[in-house]
């Protein structure tokens, strides 16, 4: 297979620019603006692979000694260090890696209310502006700051299904370079305790949809979420819903790492 329709959700305007999110479980219900679904082409990356300096992700094969994603010690105490591993092995002139968050998602309701995790991002985004790549520095290092943001430094994630295969709502990517800087929208995310920027996305015929299909618990799918040396433009993503629908499928779980990467 070399290409798949999906259906994926772009975003046409950001209406005030405000997106006030309730108690921090808000994934996109209270989204200002207008946001409405388009037809796309998924081109598969397994047989016209992408890179990282490229097209901003790349898939790798991973085994991990994690038996069980949902126990927590687990994945921070033998996790953390495989993909903080992985990262020094697979980035271009990686020096130090920092990871400081996970993610779960599944796409069943009843997975979610399970266990408290997130459902799959449903809207086409990038995690990072200019400004908030900046801030994510400064929030994590406070002292030291200033001399960081004198390196070069990229925010990565680590994706993984978590259990079983991704048969649906894969992840799919934008190659970052057939975006333009127009098509990045700045909103304001604004929780309890902190105020961040994300990006949503607008359509574009110039867009090139890549994915990973049916991917595995033991691959993991590297993308950039934030450049130092090209903080305008991050890599657009989503889950997307492939055309037809997968029937009966059984639900997509998938862990998320994020990592600052500084350079030599």
């Amino acid at each position: 297979m070399a290409t798949q329709q999906a259906e994926v959700v772009y975003t046409l305007n950001i209406g005030n620019g405000e997106w006030v999110v309730e108690d921090g479980g808000d994934e996109g219900q209270t989204l200002p603006g207008e946001r409405r679904p388009f037809e796309v082409t998924l081109h598969n990356a397994r047989t016209s692979p992408t890179s990282f300096d490229k097209e901003g992700f790349f898939l790798l094969p991973h085994e991990t000694q994690v038996t069980d994603f949902y126990d927590e010690q687990q994945v921070t105490n033998t996790y953390y260090k495989e993909v903080e591993q992985l990262l020094l092995n697979n980035i271009p002139s990686a020096k130090q890696i920092h990871i400081f968050d996970h993610t779960r998602r599944s796409s069943s309701k009843e997975i979610q209310k399970k266990y408290g995790i997130r459902p799959s991002a449903g809207n086409v985004h990038g995690d990072y502006t200019p400004q908030s790549g900046i801030n994510r520095i400064r929030t994590l290092f406070p002292t030291e700051a200033d001399e960081l943001l004198k390196k070069k430094y990229y925010i990565v994630n680590v994706w993984r299904p978590s259990v079983g295969v991704a048969e649906s709502f894969p992840l799919a990517f934008i190659d970052s370079q057939t975006t333009e800087v127009e098509d990045y929208l700045n909103l304001k995310r604004i929780e309890k305790n902190r105020v961040g920027e994300i990006q949503q996305i607008k359509p574009s015929p110039r867009h090139m949809w890549y994915f990973y299909p049916n991917m595995q618990r033991n691959e993991v799918a590297i993308f950039k979420t934030f450049d130092s040396t090209e903080g305008k433009k991050t890599v657009p993503h989503t889950a997307a819903s492939l055309l037809p629908a997968v029937a009966n499928p059984p639900p997509r779980e998938s862990i998320e790492i994020r990592a600052v990467v500084f350079l030599e």
